[in-house]
């Protein structure tokens, strides 16, 4: 068996966070761009345009190679709370880390380059935020599509980021974490959630730097150190389905490898920190979710193009070699004659569930 040419150092070795200092912004928005230029007026001019004007907005540029750089400098010179950063082509989770090691506000927002933030969006998470002292502050977004044939195409999208139940009050994340389990609500997306920096400081929170499908690590790890979190049932983003995206193009070979680095960390932090036995409970539900989508990569791979990343956590070899190995066998059995069968017999029960789940959202 191969290993990928891929470690996972720990991103603290080369990024550190900024101290407190007087005068900070109430928000630092950190915001990847990569090749987006037909998107980043609209989108960088709903975030220029927050009702809350108290934020910096730190513009990442991943090596485009279109015109974004032009167009971010021309917002930077509009607009002093618009920083510009560029660095070569290393992916949206390393320009996150780069933009996060140069925020200096209370709050983090991290946001993508083709969505749109309502005039109030900042405002409300930020109310919340300082009304009840809040860590993290979690919300709902609308999805609008590029045109009729991504509707059609991507339908499971339309309602995938509202609330199929109500979860007020404040909450420990864990309590949230297991609440919103239950329902299929978790917020696993970076860009539905506000988090307080010195809750990353505390713990040391970074994006692991591949290129896609971490999303899901982060996540866990604010939420599960959370000590006062909300989730408001308010849609503050426009989330745009598009041709070319992350979210709407697949590279099986990179997916298997985020999906898997995520299970991977997420069990050993399940195995290492000690947590409440319900949020273990909830937690062996999202792992279990999301390695499903990494067996299902790995099956798309052709047999002799897979590998196994390589850890440099012992616990995270350990564990990588375990899955791998389930992985693999999992692809075995959908190759063989009970595998089609039963493929076959779970599709249009399958089909029916998403049905039933999106009429319910």
């Amino acid at each position: 068996m191969g290993l990928m040419s891929t470690t996972y150092d720990d991103p603290a070795e080369r990024y550190s966070f900024q101290p407190k200092i007087d005068g900070a912004p109430t928000i630092s928005v950190v915001f990847p761009v990569y090749n987006a230029t037909q998107f980043l007026d609209a989108s960088l001019g709903s975030i220029r345009a927050q009702t809350l004007r108290d934020i910096e907005i730190i513009c990442v540029d991943d090596g485009s190679t279109d015109s974004s750089p032009e167009v971010l400098e021309r917002h930077s010179a509009e607009d002093p709370r618009v920083v510009v950063v560029h660095q070569p082509n290393r992916g949206v989770y390393a320009a996150r880390n780069n933009g996060l090691s140069r925020a200096r506000g209370e709050f983090v927002y991290f946001f993508d380059s083709d969505d749109i933030l309502v005039p109030e969006a900042l405002a409300t998470a930020h109310s919340a935020m300082a009304r009840d002292n809040l860590d993290l502050c979690l919300f709902c977004a609308e999805t609008f599509y590029d045109d009729k044939s991504m509707r059609l195409s991507h339908s499971q999208f339309k309602n995938r980021y509202q609330l199929t139940s109500s979860y007020p009050g404040v909450h420990t994340g864990a309590e949230l974490v297991e609440l919103m389990g239950r329902n299929d609500d978790l917020r696993v997306v970076v860009w539905l959630q506000l988090v307080r920096r010195e809750l990353l400081i505390r713990n040391a929170i970074w994006f692991r730097e591949l290129r896609v499908r971490v999303d899901n690590l982060f996540s866990y790890l604010i939420q599960t150190r959370a000590e006062r979190a909300v989730c408001l049932p308010d849609s503050l983003v426009r989330r745009r389905v598009r041709a070319g995206s992350l979210v709407t193009t697949s590279n099986h070979v990179t997916d298997f490898e985020g999906h898997l680095t995520a299970v991977v960390a997420m069990l050993a932090d399940l195995c290492t920190t000690q947590h409440p036995a319900s949020l273990v409970s909830a937690a062996t539900v999202w792992i279990s979710w999301l390695f499903s989508a990494t067996k299902v990569s790995l099956h798309q791979i052709p047999p002799d193009q897979r590998q196994l990343p390589s850890f440099t956590n012992p616990t995270e070899a350990a564990l990588a070699a375990f899955l791998y190995s389930q992985a693999l066998d999992y692809s075995k059995f959908l190759n063989s004659p009970s595998g089609r069968i039963s493929r076959a017999a779970l599709y249009l029960p399958r089909k029916a569930r998403d049905l039933l789940r999106s009429l319910k959202r």
